[in-house]
């Protein structure tokens, strides 16, 4: 426990001793030791740029004595009588390493203790209605959906990232377009609360928790189980890739501005999803139809895919081996599971909103000098938007209903080396990758004339902490760090661009708050209490 504070070591102390009271493995405490052996990769984040800083690791699981929700709530009863941060992990896939505290040493001065959700593995359907744990992956989310009752949800591309962290934030995937986020398909939400108490939420019970955690629920309580809506999977998909060999130049500028010209139709069959994806010396275009090819050929959109490309793929298929599509397509284009150095940027684009011909010249021109060997790079814009817009911006906490297309772009340098030689040169790659992604997304969003806008489960580390929020959260900041004030009055479930309580944020033991005007509204409400925005949400006042 070298390095840990008094009261995260008190925190480790009490989490002993109830697993031992109750006969529990002493095991389920992982104590920090980066240079133990460490078979689970505690100890080394998805993204390897960031140290990973916690105090322990707790791993709940059903024993005779105890459940793993029990074990989950007294661990954390232990770290909030002592002040402790508290982190959930889910999948360890984050960008940032949030689930293990990514950074939180050495930028807020503490170390968390991290909830492991790997064993909330629940799984349950019923009339249309799933019950899913936490702890499991997109990948077997939707093979339990679909083999035995054909039945599906969107979901993110990756089938690596766990349900709970890919919901809590929202959610979007090649389905979104058809049927929304996949936050907006929860109908209720069992979560383990800072304090360790345990609440149902949804539109009857704890609605304005409910709102808060689809969207923004790693900042709010800790969510072991949900209750999803499902849909009939699609018995048919048609899919297409187009492929380009050409060098990344001015020369494709064709190509990127008529795929934006069809993505930026807000008339768009919700049915159909796109991506554009661009590496060193190749690019390609996908596309998705979740309807048979009658109903694609009857739509229009073959007619709007680009004029002589290369047909690489096209085939009528079903949605599990369409899933499989996907998830090999994101394995393609990201080019590892775990365990990178890498960078992202990234802008959500409105229709008035979307780059004009100077601006993708611009951009072009800026990868095709991005070809040296040391960097990996790749960018991708995809189509989001359709269902996703249906839903009103303030109806939950994620606010990018009036989005299109999504604009991504990460490098990624060489592994960390030991050797003082190999430091240099890591540290040139990780520098030139920095300036090419910033460089790409200042093109993307105009030079910062139009608002920052990013997905909340893509995090960037190097963002100012309130300009990040502005970007994930957009005019649902407000609400968000008032609710924040009602249910994690401490911002004890905090981290790397969580929403924070600044009338009660402590900073390496002392109260630190930026916004002391703010923080006035505040005097004598204590915890629970409803201030006017949270009245409006909960429908005592008219908006």
């Amino acid at each position: 426990m070298g390095g840990l504070t008094s009261k995260e070591e008190k925190t480790l102390v009490c989490v002993r001793d109830v697993l031992k009271t109750y006969d529990v493995p002493k095991s389920l405490v992982i104590v920090t030791d980066r240079y133990a052996s460490d078979p689970k990769d505690w100890h080394r984040g998805y993204n390897i740029e960031l140290e990973v800083n916690f105090a322990g690791v707790v791993v709940p699981d059903d024993y005779p004595s105890m459940t793993k929700i029990d074990i989950a709530r007294r661990a954390m009863e232990c770290a909030w009588k002592q002040r402790v941060k508290i982190s959930a992990h889910g999948a360890g896939q984050s960008p940032i390493n949030a689930g293990l505290g990514g950074g939180s040493r050495d930028m807020w001065g503490y170390e968390p203790l991290v909830i492991s959700m790997m064993n909330f593995r629940d799984f349950e359907f019923e009339d249309g209605v799933a019950t899913i744990g936490s702890g499991l992956t997109l990948g077997e989310v939707d093979e339990k959906l679909y083999w035995p009752h054909r039945r599906a949800i969107p979901l993110g591309s990756s089938p690596y990232v766990s349900f709970g962290g890919n919901t809590v934030l929202g959610g979007v995937g090649p389905a979104s377009r058809l049927w929304g986020l996949t936050s907006d398909q929860v109908l209720e939400m069992e979560v383990l609360l800072a304090n360790g108490s345990v609440v149902i939420a949804n539109d009857a019970v704890n609605q304005d928790l409910f709102w808060a955690m689809r969207g923004a629920g790693n900042s709010f309580g800790i969510v072991t189980k949900f209750k999803v809506k499902t849909y009939p999977a699609p018995e048919q998909v048609v899919q297409y890739t187009y492929s380009y060999t050409m060098g990344m130049g001015i020369s494709f500028v064709d190509v990127l501005e008529e795929w934006l010209i069809m993505a930026n139709d807000e008339h768009l069959d919700h049915r159909f999803s796109s991506q554009l994806v661009m590496k060193p010396g190749v690019a390609f275009i996908t596309g998705t139809f979740y309807g048979p090819e009658a109903a694609y050929n009857a739509s229009g959109i073959h007619a709007k895919v680009l004029k002589s490309p290369l047909l690489d793929e096209y085939k009528v298929s079903n949605w599990s081996s369409t899933q499989w599509h996907h998830h090999q397509e994101y394995l393609n284009i990201l080019g590892f599971r775990k365990h990178a150095s890498f960078y992202g940027r990234s802008q959500l684009l409105a229709k008035n909103e979307m780059p004009d011909r100077k601006s993708l010249e611009r951009l072009l021109l800026l990868i095709g000098g991005a070809h040296q060997p040391w960097i990996n790079w790749y960018v991708v814009w995809e189509t989001v938007g359709g269902a996703i817009n249906l839903v009103r911006g303030d109806a939950t906490a994620f606010p990018h209903r009036d989005k299109l297309v999504n604009f991504q772009a990460i490098a990624m340098g060489t592994p960390k080396m030991v050797n003082d030689v190999f430091k240099i040169f890591q540290n040139r790659v990780n520098r030139e990758s920095r300036i090419l992604m910033d460089r790409l997304q200042n093109t993307t969003n105009h030079n910062g004339s139009i608002p920052l806008a990013i997905l909340p489960g893509w995090q960037e580390h190097k963002m100012n902490h309130q300009t990040a929020l502005r970007a994930y959260w957009g005019t649902n900041i407000q609400l968000l760090e008032e609710l924040k004030a009602k249910w994690d009055d401490g911002s004890w479930l905090d981290g790397f661009h969580k929403v924070r309580n600044w009338c009660n944020y402590r900073h390496n033991g002392k109260l630190r708050s930026s916004r002391p005007g703010y923080c006035e509204a505040y005097k004598g409400l204590g915890t629970g209490a409803i201030t006017p925005t949270i009245r409006k949400l909960l429908g005592m006042d008219p908006w």
